[in-house]
């Protein structure tokens, strides 16, 4: 990239062309340790959005474009897959591509909220700098590994760290034995002067007033990555064979923590969440990464160490900067993941993080999105555990599966409606109505459903929710036309020349919650239940009571449907079906000979189906029992 078009500002709005220009897919897809191989003007690899052992995922450079042709599907260009990828929203992900490919955006695009503001040329030098300090730690504790007497070497050994997590940690070693302007001095960083690398490590924390060694020197060091796979931040950890060195004047805490920068807002960042682009240049350790990345399960623990032996296990997991988790660390979560699972300690304290992160959770969950919380017995947490199973994967799982869990409805009800007498009074069914219109509920309709559905389970009340759902919605979506539903449209005709049938075939179903709900106006859409079925579920429904021998033909189902109180809008819908033939298949079902036996085999096919779908949907949207085991 030449220098000539940084003195350039360019509009947010025309920032997305440039990058699509000036940044080849295919090297962007690589960068995500993908191996792309060249297939005629295509060049195919292994998808890094999901597992799978054969290539599905085709780049084309000459479109720009990239495509999944397994079971992911995932497509787009350039800036989608920067946003799919590292979980970021799609100006975000123009922003730091545009910084990447030194495209100076003007000052009224979308930015987020800084801890401190700096010119973008600062941000760059503290941007190279912090990916430097990484690079040579990195290197000192790889140089040291070989020496089991090593300090170093001897700590990651009595935690189980191995050599495969340091490197797809990036896990770094900063000596102190001597002065840190000295080891600074030392950097490959051509561009920067000797002044202003001290000033740098002044501003990213590393050295203080007049200090010549940094607390982070002879620590085990964590750099934090962030979204865009750089070092934004480090994390030092005191080594007990070298605490008195430590601890010599330079700070006696257990981990020294970087501060806040222009890089670096610590409630919008997650350790472990986002591999380094050094990390994902390695085909090993890349190939771990999209491992982990690709599972449905995200894990979310407390300490680093945890997350590097949850990780050496095999599973995804990620950790707050060793703060309470925040909204915008929860919205890049569910943005990735469609499960979490929130370890804790089984304590006091242990609970109540647990809570606040189930309450922080349930209004940002949507459909098929779920989390739930596993408190663990006392005196463990994830590291000891992985030890004691030695990483063994399923032993682990097994282990989990028998704690204590908390999931999100329980947290809820708890902090908003509490104890409830039996029977309800009034107040109670006021505070429940309350408390599901605040802005601690869930958002999402099935969630809100969902919801409805504990509340109901919990004390037998059934909230608004439940009884008018979207009845307003439901007349709009039968007036469209019925020629589109093909695959029901043709049981209105023959049930209207055959009424006496309907009840018969849906008695066996009128017990399911899906044909509850469609009755009572949930179900709404025709992507959950086709216009023609719910026609047919509420003519049941309203013929529950009567006497279904007297039902000969489409006249007496008429007069009985309108004696009863079924809608006259959906009896003219019914009937334009019955009157209206958009194809020689309507013709056949009209003149077929009724055949009862056969034609319960295939509504009972039809309804099976239907019920298989609707309960699969229902689960994503719930806290299943068997979370773990997914």
């Amino acid at each position: 990239m030449s220098a000539s078009n940084t003195s350039t500002l360019v509009n947010f709005q025309d920032a997305a062309p440039l990058i699509k220009e000036r940044l080849p897919l295919s090297q962007l897809v690589r960068e995500a340790g993908v191996n792309l191989k060249l297939k005629g003007r295509e060049q195919v690899g292994l998808c890094p959005f999901h597992d799978e052992s054969t290539p599905s995922f085709s780049v084309n450079d000459e479109k720009g474009l990239y495509f999944c042709r397994g079971e992911c599907g995932a497509r787009g260009d350039v800036i989608s897959f920067f946003s799919e990828y590292h979980g970021v929203e799609p100006g975000e992900a123009i922003a730091l591509l545009s910084r990447r490919l030194s495209i100076n955006l003007s000052q009224d695009q979308p930015t987020s909220k800084k801890p401190q503001q700096a010119s973008p040329q600062h941000k760059d030098a503290l941007q190279e700098f912090h990916d430097c300090v990484a690079k040579e730690a990195f290197r000192e504790l790889m140089a040291r590994w070989p020496d089991p007497k090593d300090p170093i070497t001897q700590y990651l050994h009595s935690r189980a760290i191995t050599e495969t997590d340091v490197r797809r940690y990036r896990l770094g070693f900063i000596p102190g034995d001597g002065p840190f302007h000295e080891w600074v001095g030392g950097l490959p960083l051509p561009s920067i002067t000797q002044t202003e690398r001290i000033r740098l490590a002044q501003l990213s924390g590393f050295l203080y007033n007049r200090q010549t060694h940094s607390a982070f020197q002879d620590r085990l060091l964590f750099p934090i990555i962030n979204r865009g796979g750089r070092v934004c931040a480090f994390s030092g950890r005191v080594i007990p064979a070298l605490a008195p060195e430590t601890n010599n004047g330079r700070g006696g805490d257990k981990y020294r923590n970087s501060p806040e920068t222009p890089l670096f807002d610590k409630s919008q960042v997650l350790y472990g969440l986002t591999p380094s682009q050094d990390v994902m240049r390695d085909p090993d350790t890349a190939g771990l990464w999209r491992s982990c990345l690709s599972q449905p399960v995200c894990y979310l623990v407390e300490g680093y160490t945890d997350v590097i032996a949850m990780g050496s296990a095999g599973f995804m997991t990620t950790a707050a900067m060793g703060t309470a988790v925040t909204e915008a660390q929860m919205r890049q979560l569910l943005a990735r993941f469609d499960k979490l699972l929130v370890l804790m300690d089984g304590d006091q304290a242990g609970r109540k993080a647990m809570h606040k992160i189930m309450l922080l959770a349930l209004p940002l969950l949507k459909a098929g999105q779920r989390i739930q919380g596993v408190l663990l017995s006392k005196g463990d947490d994830p590291d000891t555990l992985v030890q004691r199973f030695e990483h063994h994967r399923k032993h682990i799982k097994q282990y989990l599966a028998t704690c204590q869990r908390i999931t999100p409805e329980m947290v809820w009800f708890s902090a908003f409606i509490g104890d409830v007498e039996t029977p309800l009074s009034v107040g109670d069914q006021v505070r429940i109505e309350r408390a599901l219109a605040i802005d601690g509920a869930p958002k999402d309709p099935l969630w809100r459903l969902a919801l409805g559905r504990y509340v109901e389970s919990r004390c037998g009340y059934a909230p608004g929710i439940l009884q008018s759902g979207r009845m307003g919605r439901l007349d709009d979506d039968i007036r469209s036309d019925m020629s589109e539903l093909d695959n029901t449209r043709f049981w209105l005709i023959r049930l209207g020349r055959a009424p006496y049938l309907i009840l018969p075939l849906c008695r066996h179903y009128q017990r399911r919650w899906w044909f509850r709900d469609t009755v009572r106006g949930l179900l709404a859409s025709s992507g959950e239940v086709p216009q023609g079925l719910r026609l047919i579920f509420r003519a049941a429904h309203t013929l529950n009571h009567t006497n279904s021998e007297s039902l000969d033909d489409w006249p007496s189902l008429v007069a009985r449907l309108l004696d009863s109180g079924y809608p006259s809008l959906w009896l003219q819908q019914w009937s334009s079906t019955l009157s209206v033939k958009t194809s020689s298949t309507d013709s056949a079902y009209q003149t077929e000979t009724v055949n009862e036996a056969l034609w319960s085999d295939e509504w009972r096919d039809l309804l099976d189906s239907l019920d298989t779908r609707l309960n699969d949907a229902l689960h994503q949207a719930v806290i299943a029992a068997s979370f773990i085991n997914d």
